[in-house]
């Protein structure tokens, strides 16, 4: 259970993510953890991803042992199995898939990794990733609308703090409304982000 914002520019990208786990001990009971970071750095940048915890976990673990980004497909599709032996058919498991930026010849680039393919993501891109069957944008449609037209480089901003405090008010605004109408999402968040000199992470605490 997952809320991702992800937006690509020409010169660089964010990527942030809530915190909140969610454990299915059964097919109704669950365990909340409203303390995990589900963004985590390796050596091109930033990784995430929705859908199954463990399948995104144990798919990092390659990566950061050296596995090729070409092997991610295969890699992911790998662990799913696994996991569904471990066990047993589940949604959660099925619809698993990762985030993650790489360098590129035009800078950082935005990839999302399926079982069989890798898309990478052109500039001007938004992308938001979120629980089954829930409604993100009727929670939070005007504050999304906005961030989406106001997706610009980093260049057009005079300093490297002017740049993440403008879009980190602006994803604080959509968590703060997520979290409000969704229970499993916290208003608290993990935030990235890259260009091609600089790549840090921050935890927001996002306080009322």
């Amino acid at each position: 259970m997952t809320f991702i914002i992800a937006m690509q520019a020409e010169d660089s990208l964010i990527v942030s993510a809530d915190n909140t786990t969610i454990a299915f001990s059964n097919r109704t009971a669950f365990r909340r953890n409203i303390a995990s970071r589900k963004l985590h750095d390796w050596s091109g940048g930033v990784f995430t991803g929705t859908g199954e915890y463990g399948v995104v976990q144990h798919t990092l673990g390659h990566l950061i042992h050296g596995a090729a980004l070409s092997s991610l497909p295969a890699l992911l599709a790998h662990e799913k199995e696994h996991r569904r032996q471990e066990a047993g058919p589940n949604e959660q498991i099925d619809i698993t898939r990762l985030i993650l930026s790489a360098p590129t010849p035009h800078g950082p680039r935005l990839h999302i990794v399926t079982d069989d393919a890798i898309e990478q993501i052109g500039p001007g891109e938004l992308l938001m990733f979120f629980p089954l069957d829930y409604d993100f944008f009727a929670a939070s449609s005007e504050a999304i609308s906005d961030l989406n037209a106001t997706l610009r480089p980093k260049s057009a901003f005079a300093t490297l703090d002017e740049w993440i405090s403008f879009y980190a008010g602006k994803f604080a605004e959509i968590y703060t409304l997520q979290s409000e109408n969704n229970e499993l999402i916290s208003r608290s968040f993990h935030v990235h982000f890259q260009a091609e000199e600089q790549s840090l992470m921050f935890f927001a605490e996002n306080s009322p």
